[in-house]
């Protein structure tokens, strides 16, 4: 079976009887999910390349009237996130090293299932190993336990895509809030996270073939 991190992320610790429902709408968010911070993560692709010519492409995409509240939320928190990696994680970085926003990135196979998406970029810290960055830029509230259990799953799903397509330590990978200049990297009870990441695939693939 083919599924996407996001969607598996969503799912997980979510009862089994909602899945159907947020499935459906998941779907329905599927271009906004894809698109919707674009214009974001290639600024800030842009301003490793070079610091400073990342704002002008971020500022000319965002010419047109947004179509809806939506749309207009997304380019504030777009245009704030930008100034905040630039001065909080930008300087923790020497350079872009591979854009993976820039072509296709084949599906990982773990436990006999094909995990599509991944790393946005990666890039050269200022010591140590080549690191894989996602950046998510939708809104994260520490205090919900959905959002933190979202986020944890993502990590370790994002590590698992580190050792299977670059053969990288799951150190190595940074999950970047740059809402709030955050970065989180995986937690140590990856065992049980990937039992319970399993049992959900494997749920996902029941459901799928009784459609």
């Amino acid at each position: 079976m083919k599924a996407h991190i996001y969607e598996i992320s969503r799912l997980y610790q979510q009862p089994a009887a909602r899945w159907e429902e947020m499935l459906a709408k998941l779907e329905e968010e599927r271009d906004f999910r894809f698109f919707g911070y674009k214009a974001l993560r290639e600024a800030i692709i842009l301003e490793l390349r070079k610091p400073g010519t990342g704002r002008p492409p971020l500022d000319k995409s965002f010419v047109a009237p947004p179509v809806n509240k939506q749309e207009a939320s997304t380019r504030k928190r777009s245009n704030a996130a930008l100034e905040v990696f630039s001065r909080m994680i930008a300087p923790k970085l020497n350079g872009l090293r591979q854009n993976f926003m820039s072509g296709w990135q084949p599906a990982c196979r773990w436990e006999g299932h094909a995990l599509s998406g991944g790393f946005h970029f990666s890039a050269e810290p200022i010591k140590g190993e080549e690191v894989f960055l996602y950046v998510s830029a939708s809104a994260h509230d520490d205090e919900k336990t959905s959002d933190v259990l979202q986020r944890k799953a993502t990590i370790e799903l994002l590590s698992i895509i580190a050792e299977t397509r670059f053969t990288a330590e799951p150190s190595r990978v940074w999950f970047v809030d740059p809402n709030t200049g955050t970065i989180h990297k995986p937690s140590k009870a990856t065992t049980r996270v990937r039992k319970d990441l399993k049992r959900r695939l494997e749920h996902l693939a029941k459901l799928r073939e009784a459609a």
